[in-house]
C-alpha cells in the first residue's frame, strides 16, 4: 500500500520482497517481488515455478524464490525511495503488532489471578507494562511522521525505534504471560512471532542504525543490508 504508489507503475498485487535471498513474507504469494540485492532494488514478476512456499513459525506466509524470474534493476534514487518507503512499512506494521500484543497481555493481566488477585494489579508488573506502552506509542507516532514527511531519516529512525522496541516489548510480553502466550488458545504469538520477522527486515537494527547515522548525521554510506 505504501510502496507501490512510489513506482508509478501499475505493478500487479501482491507485493513480496526477497532480501538478498532469504525467505520473504508473501513470497509464494505475490505476483511481484521487490528484489533487493545490496544496495540495488529491482522488479520481478515471479512464474509460478520461481517461489515456494517455506515452513517456519513467524505467523506469516513465508517463501522463498528459487528461480531466475527478469529483474527490472531501479536507479540509485527510484530504490532509495523504494527503501524508505519500506521502512515506513516495517514501522508502521510493528506499531500495530506491538499495540496488539500489549493489549492481548493487559487482558490475561485482568483475569489471571495470583495471590487472590489479579496479576494487572501488581505495581512491578503494571510499570513494565507502562513502559511498553510508552515504546509502542513512540514507534507510532515516529511511523506516523515519517509517512507525513517522507523523508529518508524520519523513515530509518521510525524503523530502528521499531525494531529495536519491539526486541524489548515481546521478551516483557511474554513473560507476563507465562506458557501462555505459547498457546494457541492466546493470540499473543500471532504478533510476537510476526515481530521477530519483521526485526531482521531491511538489515535489522544495525541496517537502520548506518541509514540514521547517513541521514540525520552524515556519517557515510548508508546500506540496507
Amino acid at each position: 500500500m505504501l510502496v507501490r504508489p512510489q513506482l508509478d507503475l501499475a505493478l500487479p498485487r501482491p507485493l513480496g520482497v526477497v532480501e538478498n535471498g532469504r525467505p520473504g513474507r508473501f513470497v509464494a504469494l505475490c505476483n511481484t517481488l521487490l528484489v533487493i540485492e545490496g544496495d540495488a532494488v529491482g522488479i520481478a514478476h515471479p512464474a509460478p515455478g520461481d517461489v515456494t512456499a517455506v515452513e517456519s513459525l513467524f505467523a506469516y506466509p513465508m517463501g522463498r524464490l528459487i528461480g531466475t524470474p527478469s529483474v527490472q534493476w531501479l536507479s540509485p534514487e527510484e530504490a532509495g525511495n523504494v527503501r524508505t518507503w519500506l521502512r515506513v512499512a516495517c514501522a508502521a506494521e510493528i506499531a500495530g503488532l506491538m499495540q496488539a500484543a500489549i493489549d492481548s497481555t493487559v487482558a490475561h493481566l485482568s483475569i489471571r489471578k495470583q495471590f487472590g488477585r489479579p496479576l494487572g494489579t501488581f505495581q512491578a508488573l503494571r510499570h513494565r507494562m507502562a513502559e511498553c506502552a510508552v515504546l509502542a506509542g513512540g514507534v507510532r507516532r515516529l511511523a506516523l511522521k515519517a509517512a507525513w514527511t517522507g523523508s529518508a531519516g524520519d523513515a530509518a529512525l521510525a524503523a530502528l525505534h521499531a525494531q529495536d522496541s519491539a526486541v524489548r516489548v515481546n521478551y516483557d510480553v511474554h513473560q507476563m504471560m507465562g506458557a501462555m502466550g505459547m498457546t494457541l488458545e492466546a493470540s499473543l504469538h500471532l504478533w510476537t512471532y510476526r515481530m521477530k520477522a519483521l526485526v531482521s527486515e531491511l538489515g535489522g537494527r544495525s541496517g537502520q542504525a548506518a541509514a540514521v547515522g547517513e541521514y540525520c548525521f552524515g556519517t557515510g554510506h548508508a546500506r540496507a543490508s
